[in-house]
Formats: C-alpha cells, structure tokens, sequence
C-alpha cells in the first residue's frame, strides 16, 4: 500500500530532521512514515513544507486542467449525440486538441 502516513506526522518528521532533533530512523518510527521518503522529502531543501509533503501520486498529467475539461465537455456531447466514442477516438482527439494547442 501506498502512502500509508498522514501529511501532519511526515511534516513533523521532517522538521525534526531538518531541526537536528532526531535522525531518520528515528523520525521516520516515532511518527510512522516510511525512512525512504522521509529522506527524500527532507532532501528538498528549496520547497517549502507544504509543497514537500502534499504531492499527488501517480503520474503528472501533460494536459492542463482546463483543456482535460474541453475534451471531456465534447465527449459527452458526442456521447449524447450517439455518436459511438472509442478509447482509440478519446486518444486520436486527445492528440489532436494537444497539437492545436502546442504541448
């Protein structure tokens, strides 16, 4: 399982790493969260705390927001049309909106 911590108890481990109050080892059990992302989270010196411990999982999407929304808005209405949308349609037009759009 995957990100079994909480975002408070890995931004106290890693204050009281970067405090020189504990090691990782011992931060990473007296707060429950794992010693391999404790010291790669601590080792982002210039992000601030926030950004450090509340990054999403998974991968980054390549479209933005506002564009997904697009794509999405004129896939339903091609489905409301009856129009029959493939997964190989969603990615032909998915290709296509990012050309126009020069990502």
């Amino acid at each position: 399982m995957r990100k079994q911590w909480t975002t408070d108890a890995m931004a106290e481990a890693i204050t009281a790493v970067r405090n020189k109050e504990m090691g990782y080892l011992k931060a990473s059990k007296t707060f429950g969260v794992p010693r391999a992302t404790l010291e790669r989270k601590v080792k982002c010196i210039d992000a601030p705390l926030s950004e450090v411990v509340n990054v999403p999982l998974g991968r980054r999407p390549i479209l933005s927001p506002h564009i997904e929304a697009e794509l999405v808005s004129y896939i339903t209405e091609m489905e409301s049309r009856l129009f029959g949308v493939t997964c190989t349609d969603v990615r032909r037009m998915a290709y296509q909106l990012a050309k126009k759009k020069q990502y």
